[in-house]
């Protein structure tokens, strides 16, 4: 059976929001498409319950702690739904958890009235089970919003931009859906310990299960996502580790999607656009072959339906986006960008299987472009996340925010590191 069948195409009406959102409570309401709103969990983390049937905590204070304030409504206890009657900014000092939580929803639409919820500073969920959140913009911070170490967890509809180390993340979770998000702009230069860095979204640590959707990737060097499975400690404990990445947008990246470790991942109908920072020499998928000694766990890649500038049409090679990375390129290029005689054992020409609690309703990639552009993110849209919409249709913006000076950047760094290796 087809897992993923494109004949299963959406008809939709799409409606894009130009300029800025209005002031006028009405106006900010009225300018959100039915189909953002609409909640319609796909994927792997689409049997998370939430906090449905829970009590109901209201956000009054855009402050980092105290009474009203979103910390206070994280540290409650039991099933919960949390909205906001408030909008605006709340600027965090350091990282706000959400720790040990278990059946929680934060809706963040809510707060649309009021022209939605923006934190600044990084939003975790850690140790968590049966979480949604919603209609979130979270930015800055060593990662803007991760989920680690949780089960049944489904980030929709949330703008994430302007981490140094990972933008979006699913680390060391399983059944984990990110579906119709934006992930934005990791930052080159933001102080990460290694250097330039600028990576979207790392699924791995021991994550498996994971669908990333609909989503817009965007701005970032690398990781648009990594699909890295396990942990050296754990290889057999989840395996296989499962991927699926389908309908989404990847915009204006030196390298794209990439995946690692014994990894099998669907790619479907997934659209790559070169932006003008990007290399129309690199692939739109990197694979890396490691089984750590274990040929049953090789890593492992399905691809149909993609479209990007290595196949531009559904009559070519469905594989033609795909390089293999491995002591194999001591064999010379190949045709459509395969290294050596071996890239075989690597690819899958039937798609791997995925339970029908968890497949996502597929459009081709040009009709995911469309919708990606018209619907994903927090809503209402502000003016970062219309400036990030405009900036793929034009072909504009810059990696990381600094465009072409991030190879200054690197250079620097290396030339930093090396003099400090030479000090005494």
């Amino acid at each position: 059976m087809n897992q993923f069948p494109l004949s299963r195409i959406i008809l939709l009406t799409y409606l894009i929001v130009i300029g800025p959102v209005a002031a006028q409570e009405d106006d900010r309401t009225s300018s959100i498409p039915r189909k953002a709103e609409l909640f319609e969990p796909e994927g792997y983390g689409a049997v998370t319950k939430g906090g449905e049937g829970g009590q109901v905590i209201w956000v009054t204070s855009l402050a980092e702690k105290g009474p009203g304030s979103l910390a206070a409504a994280f540290a409650a206890e039991g099933p919960r739904v949390i909205k906001f009657k408030v909008g605006g900014e709340i600027k965090l000092s350091k990282m706000l958890t959400l720790e040990s939580a278990k059946r929680v929803t934060i809706d963040g639409l809510s707060a649309a009235p009021y022209g939605g919820i923006t934190i600044t500073g990084g939003l975790q969920i850690a140790h968590g089970e049966d979480i949604i959140v919603r209609h979130l913009r979270c930015r800055g911070g060593r990662n803007s919003l991760p989920t680690i170490h949780s089960r049944r967890v489904l980030i929709d509809h949330c703008s994430a931009a302007w981490a140094y180390d990972q933008v979006l993340d699913a680390w060391d979770s399983t059944d984990v859906t990110l579906q119709w998000c934006i992930i934005a702009e990791g930052l080159v230069d933001g102080g990460h310990e290694k250097g330039p860095h600028s990576c979207g979204s790392l699924q791995g640590g021991g994550a498996t299960r994971v669908t990333t959707h609909h989503c817009l990737l965007t701005g970032s060097l690398d990781r648009n996502p990594l699909c890295a499975g396990p942990r050296l400690d754990d290889f057999e404990k989840r395996a296989p580790y499962r991927f699926d990445v389908v309908n989404n947008v990847v915009y204006n990246y030196w390298n794209a999607s990439k995946t690692s470790s014994g990894s099998r991942v669907n790619f479907i109908a997934n659209y790559y656009r070169l932006g003008p920072d990007s290399s129309e020499s690199k692939p739109e998928i990197f694979l890396s072959p490691s089984n750590y000694g274990k040929p049953d766990y090789e890593t492992k890649v399905h691809c149909a339906g993609n479209i990007g500038p290595h196949r531009t049409g559904t009559d070519l090679d469905e594989f033609g986006i795909v390089m293999i990375l491995s002591e194999e390129n001591l064999g010379g290029p190949k045709k459509h960008g395969f290294y050596g005689e071996g890239a075989n054992r690597f690819l899958s020409r039937t798609p791997f299987p995925t339970p029908a609690t968890a497949q996502v309703k597929v459009q081709t990639a040009t009709a995911a472009y469309r919708d990606v552009l018209s619907y994903a993110g927090a809503w209402p849209r502000d003016e970062v996340d219309q400036r990030l919409i405009r900036e793929v249709r034009e072909r504009q913006g810059a990696i990381g925010r600094v465009g072409p000076r991030w190879r200054q950047i690197h250079e620097e760094f290396q030339k930093k590191q090396a003099e400090e290796k030479k000090s005494p």
